[in-house]
């Protein structure tokens, strides 16, 4: 039910935008179901516990797009320029904003699911790990993701928690056994009983296991 709306006009994008306010029940959170885990990442976007990437192949695509026309852009320097480089800026925005709303939107939307396990992410942007990988780490909206995929699976009754990331991607899904040797790229080799699988989906099966380990028998 539609509640209130509001005109607004956007200066900086020279455009109007319309926000509308809705009333919803509040779901029922769901009691059965598959409790799924969910590793984000800058090469893959998303990877679930059940084996299934969303990899970032178009993002990166788009994301080298926006970086030449940057570039050539403010090699110019003149007014124009400056005007399209705001344009090009909001144009990029509204490219991960899509991405994000779609991705989240099929994640939400799949009624197998009552829980979805994510890695708290607080503080990442604080690490330092080198220039290159903070960049590339800026570039991406990982919170964005995190904050459309909470509100869309509360519609649904499905609930969105969050465990420690620590050792996820270095600790073996089949004995537990932790070592930063274990993960070489995408591919996860335990050096002491030999599983191998893709790295992003072994810490996507670590994150799950985090949250049901928690759960009372």
């Amino acid at each position: 039910q539609c509640k209130s709306g509001k005109l607004v006009y956007d200066k900086r994008n020279n455009q109007f935008c319309i926000h509308l306010v809705f009333k919803i029940d509040d779901p029922r959170a769901k009691n059965d179901g598959l409790i799924i885990g969910l590793d984000r990442g800058l090469i893959n976007l998303v990877t679930t516990s059940e084996g299934i990437i969303y990899d970032a192949k178009s993002v990166r695509k788009g994301q080298r797009k926006y970086l030449y026309l940057r570039k050539k852009l403010s090699s110019k320097g003149t007014r124009s320029a400056k005007r399209l480089l705001k344009r090009l800026s909001g144009c990029e925005k509204r490219f991960s904003r899509d991405v994000n709303h779609c991705l989240s939107k099929e994640l939400a939307s799949d009624s197998r699911v009552k829980t979805y396990v994510i890695e708290d992410l607080k503080g990442i942007r604080k690490n330092n790990k080198g220039k290159k990988f903070n960049k590339k780490l800026s570039s991406w909206t990982f919170f964005q993701f995190e904050t459309f995929l909470t509100y869309k699976c509360m519609t649904n009754g499905i609930s969105v928690v969050k465990v420690d990331p620590k050792y996820t991607s270095q600790m073996c899904h089949e004995c537990g056994f932790v070592d930063k040797m274990n993960r070489n790229r995408d591919k996860f080799h335990c050096t002491k009983c030999g599983h191998t699988t893709h790295a992003d989906v072994n810490a996507a099966q670590n994150i799950r296991r985090k949250f049901c380990e928690k759960l009372p028998t």
